[in-house]
């Protein structure tokens, strides 16, 4: 369950995501340290929101992944990273899980 999502402090470019996980398998847990500690900073903001997803919190993951995009227009933090293509796929996938279908081929 998403408990909060502080907005970046000044200088930096980041959210904060509080997440308080419920009657989670220990070994999920440590799966998710694994992918987590294998991920360049950008994969993770990926492998953040899938798990958002995942969680059924869209409405929270959307927020974070167009915010991510907008960040990515206006300052080129994502330009010609592989991540990119996650964060435009993930999102695609937000919108056909809560059936928008049109929503969901545009970012795609």
């Amino acid at each position: 369950m998403v408990e909060y999502i502080l907005k970046p402090a000044q200088g930096e470019n980041y959210h904060i995501i509080h997440l308080t996980a419920c009657e989670i398998d220990k070994s999920l847990a440590d799966n998710i340290r694994i992918k987590v500690a294998n991920c360049s900073p950008s994969g993770r903001a990926v492998l953040l929101a899938r798990y958002l997803v995942e969680l059924g919190e869209y409405r929270a993951a959307r927020k974070y992944l167009v915010s991510l995009l907008s960040e990515a227009r206006e300052n080129g933090v994502l330009a010609n990273d592989i991540s990119l293509a996650g964060v435009y796929s993930c999102l695609g996938l937000t919108y056909a899980r809560q059936g928008f279908h049109g929503d969901a081929l545009r970012a795609f």
